[in-house]
This record gives structure tokens, sequence and C-alpha cells, in this order.
């Protein structure tokens, strides 16, 4: 997010508190989900984001439209493949494929090409210039590294094996030519295609079929894009291009087409386990999500007239980063990210004929008193308690009569200063009862140099400061009484 965004959130969590907690700890944690929105007004290059990785110091980096752009949590930098492109082959450069090699390296796949970031450079530099074979190569659509040395490489033209050490590669004889995904599963490889899943031995390129029956009839039609193993249930969900999603139980090596409410699931890009859930990412119906028995639970669709909604129904690639922050890739609609850790707030505000809200809704301070909350507003202070009940001190019916309360500070006696717009400072105990009343019109106790007190602050040593305009800064010494 960018500054300004970060800066929004973190006062939301200062002025948050359970006592404001608009839900119950038993919800779950998917209802009502809410998005911010990272687009190209916040830094990122291009709105057309293909995937997302983080590094092992937690930068984030977007393959986008053309390029890649990394970003810290405040700034983002635009990589240019051009600048480390041969010029004969200089122009238009999708990244639509990242993998992480390891902790301190990821490569990437754009057009023919292969590139690698190199971390002490702070650069790109190219692993494999060019991809050929006997068909024409237009785009690398998956890359899957088998060890530290040997990359399989999904492409419009079939499915190859780089080996980087001795820059040779090989490809994998009768597949079709669209390879959609790859995926490593029981040591052998999987590989999409538009005509069905194939199964590939890593060791001999070979393709093989592992199953019997009918679940390898099924195998063999699904035009695989994307796949989870959830190793603590032993099952393999299949998410396809056109044919829904599909489970594989392990222990039975049966399969079987779930569906959402009886109907059949689009496009899948891209799936996910969180919180014991199933996120699924789809091409055009936005973000679904299934339970822990595959049930639907929701679905989050772009609501053009609520921006807190998914900016785009188009969702390539989801990371759940560190924090277990959901950052949601999109076509189109650049990045969305779901924060679990902001928590629940809700708008307090005056209701008009009702006498158990805020008085007014210009509030200009606000303290936490015990459990109570007081609000310093143009008429008086609103004070909420933990059960929603409201009170009030120094508040008016008529406007003249009304006190405008500019500032509120407890101090270590546990008196409340009530700073005003033109009437000096009011002292009170906790219930709100006032103690004193100090004017600068006073010849007694405290002489004020304004009535028009904006801050009132206590130091460290007990002191009391008190600023405001048409007159000097006070402190008021703790020694005072």
């Amino acid at each position: 997010m960018g500054n300004w965004r970060k800066r929004i959130y973190d006062i939301i969590l200062l002025l948050t508190l359970p006592v404001f907690s608009g839900s119950s700890m038993e919800d779950s944690w998917m209802n009502n989900m809410e998005f911010s929105r990272i687009s190209v007004d916040d830094g990122l290059n291009n709105s057309i984001v293909y995937q997302i990785i983080q590094d092992k110091d937690g930068i984030l980096w977007f393959g986008l439209h053309d390029g890649i752009d990394k970003y810290n949590g405040y700034d983002f930098i635009h990589y240019d493949l051009n600048d480390v492109t041969p010029e004969k082959k200089r122009g238009h450069h999708p990244v639509t494929s990242i993998y992480k090699k390891n902790e301190r390296e990821f490569w990437l796949g754009s057009g023919r090409s292969l590139y690698y970031y190199n971390i002490a450079k702070d650069d790109f530099e190219i692993g494999l210039d060019e991809l050929s074979s006997d068909e024409p190569v237009n785009q690398i659509n998956n890359l899957l590294f088998l060890n530290d040395s040997i990359c399989m490489i999904g492409s419009t033209s079939g499915v190859f094996r780089y080996n980087i050490l001795s820059c040779s590669t090989r490809i994998v004889e009768g597949l079709p030519l669209n390879i959609l995904s790859l995926f490593q599963y029981q040591g052998n490889i999987w590989a999409g295609t538009v005509e069905g899943i194939r199964i590939i031995d890593p060791e001999t390129l070979t393709q093989k079929n592992i199953y019997t029956g009918q679940t390898q009839e099924i195998l063999n039609r699904l035009d695989a894009f994307s796949y989870l193993y959830d190793r603590e249930k032993r099952v393999l969900l299949i998410g396809t291009r056109t044919q829904g999603l599909y489970l594989l139980d392990e222990s039975t090596s049966t399969i079987r087409e779930l569906t959402a409410g009886g109907e059949r699931f689009p496009h899948i890009r891209v799936i996910r386990k969180y919180r014991g859930d199933y996120l699924i990412g789809t091409d055009g119906a936005g973000l679904m999500i299934l339970g822990p028995s595959m049930e639907l639970l929701a679905q989050y669709r772009h609501n053009e007239d609520n921006e807190r909604s998914l900016s785009s129904n188009g969702i390539y690639d989801i990371l759940i980063d560190r924090q277990e922050r959901l950052w949601i890739i999109t076509y189109g609609g650049g990045i969305n990210v779901y924060d679990p850790n902001l928590k629940p707030f809700r708008i307090i505000e005056h209701i008009p004929h009702n006498p158990n809200s805020l008085k007014n809704n210009n509030s200009r301070s606000i303290i936490q008193v015990n459990n109570e909350i007081w609000f310093g507003t143009v008429n008086g202070i609103s004070i909420l308690d933990p059960d929603g009940n409201w009170r009030f001190v120094l508040s008016g019916g008529e406007r003249d009569k009304a006190n405008i309360i500019l500032s509120l500070c407890e101090d270590k006696e546990g008196r409340i200063w009530a700073g005003t717009f033109s009437n000096g400072i009011y002292l009170l105990d906790r219930t709100g009862n006032i103690l004193r009343h100090l004017r600068k019109e006073d010849p007694q106790g405290i002489q004020l140099s304004t009535n028009y007190v904006y801050r009132i602050y206590q130091d460290r040593q007990g002191n009391i400061w008190i600023g405001g305009i048409r007159g000097g800064l006070l402190r008021y010494q703790a020694d005072q009484g």
C-alpha cells in the first residue's frame, strides 16, 4: 500500500477499541470482507498483473503485462526487461510466470526467454536467451524447478526440460502444444493441456498413466489450470479452464467434481488454502470461498458502487503473506489486499432525535478514561460506556450555551482537563463533575494566558502544558497543586 494508505490504517488501529467492535468474535473470518486497492495511482506500473511472490526479505514482486515491479510496502520500483534484452528482441515483455528457485533466487518467464534476479546487482539477467523448437514458441506460460539446475518450462509449444548448467533444452514428445499448467505431484510432473492432464516421468520425459478406470479417464480430459495439494486431508484439488473443480482423493485414488450450489465452477486460475478454508480465484466470477467440507461459503465480486469490493473479477494469483494478509492479483484491476489484522470498526455519529447518540458530529478530541471513551465536540463532552450508553458533560440545549471542546487530557491524578474555544479550561473528575473552571479573567488560581485552549498535554514530570491562540504557551508545574 502507498504511504498514505498505511497512515490511514495506523490511525484506524489507534482509534479502534474493543468497545466499538461491530462484529462478534464467533463470526467467520470471511464475513463482510473488505479490500484495499493498489493501482497505478499508487505507483504500480501496470494494472494487468499476472503473478506475485514474496522474497526472503518480505519484498513483494509482481509480474506485469510489461515487466516486473518490486514493492516494499511503501514504494514501487519497476524493472524493464528491455534493459537486459538484446536490442533485436526488445519490445513488449509480459511476465506471466514467476518461480522461487530458493530463498535467494527466483526466475521468470517472458515471451520466449527466461530471466533471473541477481540480488547483488539488484537487476535481472538472461537465464535462457530463446526457447526454440520445431514449433514457434510465442510465450512461456509456466515454470517448475525440480532442483537447482533443472527447470521444466510450459509454453505454447509444449513442455521443455532446461538444464541451467549445460544450457541445454529437451522437449517432451507427444504433448499437445498449449500448456496451461505444471505441477509436481507424487514425484511426477502433471502438465495441464487443452486436451487433458498429461503425467510425465521427470527422468525419462515419457508420458504415463498412474491411475486406472474412471479416474484416469477424467484426468485425461481435464484442461487443468491450477492445483492445490492438501497434505493434511491427502486430497488434490484441480481447477480447470472450462470443466470446473475436481477433488482427487489420494487414499482411494478416486476423483469427483465439486460444484458451487449445484453449479459448475467457472474458469479457475488459482487455489489457496487459508485458515482451514479454500480460496478459489476465478477468471470472471471473482473470489469464491469453500469450507472444510468443500461447501460454498461466500463469493466476492467487483461492485462499481463499492470501492472496498474487489477491483476486478479476473483473479490471476493469490499470495498469503507472513502477516496472513491476502494479496489478490487481478487482470486489469491491479492489486487487492485483505488484512485480517485490522480490527472491525463502525462509524459513531449523531442520530437525530436519538438522545442515546453522540451529541454532535463535529468532534475535536478523544481520550479513553477507564473503560469509557470521551469525545470533545462543539457541544460539550459526549461519553460512551462499554454497554453503548451515552452521557453528556458541559453540553447545552442552545448553541450559545454549549462549550466547544477542543482538547482533552487526563493527568496523573485522574483529573480531566477540557480546553474550550473562548471559555477557558474545565477541570473534571472521572465521573464528569466539575472540580474547577479556569478562565483568563480569574484573579486566583492558574493564570491562563488565553481562553482559547487548543492543546493540553502532560509531560513525564507531571507538568501540564497549555497552548492556544490569542495568548502564549503556559506550563503549569506539578508542584503548584
